[in-house]
């Protein structure tokens, strides 16, 4: 049943994390034992700890099953895979495991290379710390294109570590949709799920939603790049704004050879 699942899922990330790491952490059976006391699969605790990997991975499926059809499950009406990566994220194992499912960093700045680099790869030249207005963008990619008739682009990207600083980043972004055409969060997976986790703390919260994060930054036209140790993935794009001339003179005046990432 599990594995049906995987094989006919056209996502490719569940909760953000790869649907192959996903895949590798369930045929894991040390994962198995942690992953079955966060869905509550009945039985008493001795007898599922004596359960084959295959018994238990049968017991998780037909769990999952259940809270999905149930109307009151903190898991009601979701995708399998968003259930069992949820679970996951929830679920007592290890560190490693954890990391290799929902990559982190230890600080924010670990995360501006990685980002400039992208950029540059895309034909954008990386600055950081650029004003906007009272507010300062982490980073800001140029892009100029055209022989005759020449093109600026602008592309504002803010970094995130925390929870605390990604909920006042939300509106530290939307300042910047008046100062760039496309304005990106940047962050790890990892902080992405832990807002999930979070949001389901709200008063009137009463299930998982794996969209809660999609869909605040889609309402608001930002886009989201996850980084992962060296690599990035643009999983949301960002809607285009039209800047008005004041505000791109404001911004490119700031383009100096000081406030280029060095990216070598």
């Amino acid at each position: 049943m599990m594995h049906e699942w995987f094989k006919y899922s056209e996502k490719t990330r569940y909760a953000y994390a790869k649907k192959d790491e996903l895949l590798e952490a369930v045929l894991n059976p040390r994962n198995l034992g942690p992953l079955m006391a966060t869905l509550e699969v009945p039985g008493k605790p001795a007898t599922l700890k004596r359960l084959s990997a295959d018994e238990k991975l049968e017991a998780i499926s037909h769990q999952i099953e259940h809270l999905k059809a149930a109307p009151t499950s903190f898991w009601h009406g979701l995708d399998e895979l968003d259930i069992l990566a949820g679970a996951f994220w929830r679920a007592q194992i290890t560190k490693a495991a954890r990391h290799r499912m929902w990559p982190s960093v230890r600080k924010e700045a670990d995360l501006l290379l990685p980002m400039s680099r992208a950029l540059e790869a895309d034909g954008y030249q990386p600055f950081k710390e650029i004003s906007t207005g009272r507010r300062r963008v982490d980073i800001l990619g140029f892009k100029r294109s055209g022989f005759i008739f020449k093109t600026d682009k602008l592309v504002a990207v803010e970094l995130k570590n925390d929870f605390q600083e990604l909920k006042k980043g939300f509106n530290q972004m939307t300042t910047y949709t008046s100062y760039a055409n496309l304005v990106y969060l940047g962050c790890t997976p990892a902080l992405c799920v832990q807002f999930l986790d979070e949001h389901t703390k709200g008063r009137r919260v009463k299930k998982w939603d794996p969209n809660a994060l999609d869909e605040k930054l889609r309402r608001a036209g930002l886009g989201l790049s996850l980084i992962e140790g060296e690599e990035t993935e643009d999983v949301i794009d960002a809607k285009w704004f039209e800047i008005d001339d004041e505000k791109k003179v404001e911004v490119l005046e700031q383009l100096r050879p000081a406030t280029v990432v060095d990216t070598l």
